[in-house]
């Protein structure tokens, strides 16, 4: 969610919007980057609806509202928007993946990045990053991953007229370094090393204005004022509340540029998440003290107007910060749980984790809700574009502020059902239910982020897997972020 020069935003979420992969952290470098390109496609969108209500990404350019949902690509004309008439680009139609990570529009180009949700003995996370240069009715597909194959989620997308930027959770270690660019379009992919302490490596967000870039770690945010050739480090020490920073934006008031961040913390003593600023391109950084303890995801900006999308509400300022108000669902939106905003004059859009696009023609005054239906096919059926076998929500989960992660999923007939969780390492954590008998249909299997023993699950990325006696299976993941 992070976005470039001129305001135009990158993206969330993802919900998705937003997994993150935490564990992994001691896997070695491996090998030379090497990149190909995978595919080109040409093909009429398949889906003339929104097909996900895991809303992460959210931006616009001069004919459409882009929307990175959990199951696909949307679009919609700014000019017909009351209209929903929506457009759903999927795998379909030549995009990486049905997940969307990371957005970025400019220079009349829409770059996306996918990640989906693998089995316990799948290795590969990210799908790749895709980019249409005639407003989706071409994709090429580029996956900028090592020749073992695999591959790490992009997190982060910038475009300007000369480089494409990518922010990558380097989990896998196969970067020499989460950050990677291209200066061809997307053909060859490059690393970047912007910061050398630890953590450093794991990168989230990433914000170009050249010969100027600044980008999220898991260690602070580095910034660069020569195209990446040298890079500095702001850390807690230069005012950060927490040394993950997920999420940036730069804010343009007659001429004068503020950089606004969602920094977050990894539970050690002293840290917190919280929203800081910068009014001298990041050489220091103020915390705004309303967010004190508040998960900042996403923002929006129009002139002196702030919007702030958090896991507790929607925030706004009408006075670059000074004062602020909290939105939520009395005030109309779908949920408070959310990860992408984004504002055009007075029509501002926020989504949400797992319910769906709130819509405001009058800068917040009044809202309208849109959503899919999202039903989840039977074990062992075949699945469908409009279809998934199991997802949990909210995801990423909280305990402390969800208090349980939902698993859904549907099984045609009565069967007995077990459930269990994993850690990264493939050791199980709990064992929700155990040859359970229970009836056809939707089901919800509840988990409250504790281990069998009753503890508190650390943050980071699980897996779930539902099975039944007649040998039928299906795989989920959740991230957990407290």
């Amino acid at each position: 969610m992070v976005h470039h020069s001129g305001q135009k935003k990158e993206t969330t979420i993802h919900p998705i919007r937003i997994t993150i992969l935490v564990g992994l952290l001691g896997f070695s470098v491996l090998c030379l980057l090497v990149s190909r390109v995978h595919a080109i496609r040409l093909l009429a969108p398949s889906v003339r609806a929104i097909i996900g209500n895991g809303i992460g990404e959210l931006d616009s350019d001069d004919q459409y509202l882009w929307m990175g949902t959990d199951a696909g690509l949307s679009r919609i004309e700014l000019d017909d928007f009351e209209f929903d008439n929506w457009t759903t680009f999927t795998t379909d139609d030549g995009i990486s993946g049905n997940n969307i990570t990371a957005m970025d529009i400019g220079h009349g180009e829409v770059w996306m990045a996918a990640a989906h949700d693998s089995s316990l003995k799948q290795s590969e996370v990210g799908d790749g990053i895709s980019v249409t240069r005639d407003g989706g009715n071409s994709w090429t597909t580029f996956r900028p991953e090592r020749g073992a194959g695999l591959a790490n989620t992009v997190w982060g997308l910038a475009v300007t007229p000369t480089t494409v930027w990518a922010a990558a959770w380097n989990a896998f270690g196969l970067f020499d370094t989460g950050l990677i660019r291209s200066k061809d379009g997307g053909l060859t992919w490059n690393a970047v090393n912007p910061n050398p302490n630890p953590n450093g490596e794991f990168t989230f967000s990433v914000l170009a204005d050249e010969p100027r870039i600044w980008v999220g770690t898991a260690g602070g945010i580095a910034r660069s004022t020569d195209d990446g050739t040298t890079w500095a480090v702001s850390t807690t020490a230069d005012g950060l509340t927490g040394p993950w920073v997920f999420t940036m934006d730069i804010q343009v008031i007659n001429g004068d540029s503020t950089i606004w961040a969602g920094s977050w913390t990894t539970g050690q003593s002293g840290e917190r998440y919280g929203v800081v600023r910068s009014i001298d391109s990041g050489l220091s950084w103020t915390e705004v003290d309303t967010f004190a303890n508040i998960q900042a995801i996403d923002f929006a900006f129009v002139d002196s107007t702030v919007w702030v999308a958090t896991v507790s509400g929607l925030w706004l300022s009408t006075d670059a910060g000074q004062h602020w108000q909290r939105l939520d669902k009395a005030d109309g939106l779908a949920s408070e749980d959310l990860v992408s905003v984004h504002a055009l004059g007075d029509t501002v859009w926020t989504g949400s984790a797992q319910d769906g696009l709130s819509t405001s023609f009058n800068r917040g005054g009044t809202w309208e809700v849109s959503r899919a239906s999202v039903p989840t096919v039977t074990l062992g059926a075949p699945a469908r574009a409009d279809t998934i076998e199991t997802y949990a929500f909210p995801n990423p989960f909280s305990p402390i502020n969800h208090g349980a992660v939902r698993i859904r999923y549907s099984i045609s007939a009565g069967a007995d059902v077990t459930v269990e969780i994993f850690d990264i390492a493939n050791q199980r954590v709990i064992s929700l239910l155990v040859n359970q008998s229970q009836a056809s249909g939707e089901q919800f299997v509840r988990w409250d982020g504790r281990n069998g023993r009753n503890i508190r699950v650390a943050n980071g990325v699980y897996f779930y897997t539902i099975s039944t006696q007649t040998g039928l299976q299906a795989f989920g993941k959740i991230m957990v972020l407290d």
